[in-house]
C-alpha cells in the first residue's frame, strides 16, 4: 500500500508541474503530515485542497473548523486480470477501463480537478457560507456575483468572501 501511496503522490506532483500552465492560477504543494496540501496563489484560505492516498478532496475551512465539502475526487484503485485499470467506488454499470494507471488517474481524477478550479476559481465567484452551531447544521456554496445578494437573503446566511481575494501575476 506504502509503493502506491507513494506512486499517486510522485504522479500527482509531476503530473501538476507538466500541466500548470492550463491552470488559471499558480499551484504549489505543502506537505502536511499525512496528506498533501494544494495551494494557489490569490485564492481564499477558507478553501483547502487537499491531496491524499485516495485522491483529491476540496473542503471548507471556517474559524478553524471544517465547514463542509465541495467536491470529493476519491478513487480507489483497482485492476482486472487483463491489466486494465478502473475505479472499485464507481457502479458497475459507469465503471470505464483504462489501459494504464496513469491514463486512469489523469481522466478519473486529474483532468476533473483542473476543470473544477479553473471554473470555480474566477474573479466573479464568491464563498457563501450559511449554518453554524446555532443552526445545527453547516453549508457551503460558490456563487456568481450576481447572485450574491439573493444568497445573502438565504436562512442562516454567515458570510461571504470573494473566491479570489488579490491579483496576483500567475507567472
Amino acid at each position: 500500500m506504502r509503493l502506491l501511496r507513494k506512486f499517486r503522490y510522485r504522479f500527482f506532483k509531476v503530473w501538476i508541474k507538466q500541466n500548470r500552465p492550463k491552470f488559471k492560477h499558480h499551484v504549489y504543494f505543502k506537505k502536511q503530515r499525512d496528506h498533501y496540501q494544494i495551494v494557489f496563489h490569490g485564492i481564499s484560505k477558507k478553501l483547502y485542497f487537499k491531496m491524499e492516498s485516495l485522491g483529491i478532496e476540496i473542503y471548507v475551512i471556517h474559524n478553524g473548523k471544517s465547514w463542509d465539502g465541495f467536491i470529493d475526487l476519491e478513487i480507489l484503485e483497482a485492476r482486472t486480470n487483463s491489466g486494465h485499470y478502473y475505479c472499485s467506488f464507481c457502479l458497475p454499470e459507469y465503471r470505464k477501463m483504462y489501459s494504464s494507471r496513469e491514463r486512469f488517474w489523469i481522466e478519473h481524477c486529474l483532468e476533473p480537478f483542473l476543470d473544477w478550479t479553473n471554473s470555480h476559481l474566477t474573479e466573479d465567484m464568491w464563498l457563501c457560507l450559511r449554518g453554524g452551531l446555532k443552526a445545527g447544521y453547516t453549508e457551503a456554496k460558490i456563487v456568481s456575483a450576481e447572485k450574491l445578494e439573493n444568497e445573502k437573503l438565504e436562512t442562516d446566511f454567515t458570510t461571504a468572501v470573494p473566491i479570489i481575494n488579490c491579483r496576483i501575476s500567475k507567472k
